[in-house]
């Protein structure tokens, strides 16, 4: 899998160049850093292999190098900060959970 970086969406391509899914976070304030994570959509034929996990860790990452404070709609995304405590760092402190949520 393939991901790339373009206008604050990661896409994931197949070797074949086939569109696998996206996470996509656009600006809510440009000026203090802070993105929206609208969505995390996997193709179904790519469901059940990690796949939005991956995503979710590619945006991890570029949030982190960018200096992103991160706010969540997407349902997988919340599930995810909530089971990746390590991540939660890039939230607000009010927005931040635990597992036992």
């Amino acid at each position: 899998m393939e991901f790339k970086l373009q206008a604050n969406q990661i896409t994931a391509m197949t070797e074949n160049g086939e569109w696998a899914g996206e996470v996509s976070f656009p600006f809510v304030d440009r000026e203090q850093r802070r993105v929206v994570v609208e969505r995390v959509f996997v193709v179904p034929n790519f469901r059940h292999h990690g796949l939005a996990a991956q995503l979710m860790e590619q945006f991890i990452d570029y949030a982190h190098q960018h200096s992103y404070t991160v706010k969540i709609m997407c349902p997988y995304a919340k599930q995810y900060f909530k089971l990746h405590p390590e991540a939660q760092s890039l939230l607000l402190p009010q927005d931040r959970c635990s597992k036992e949520l």
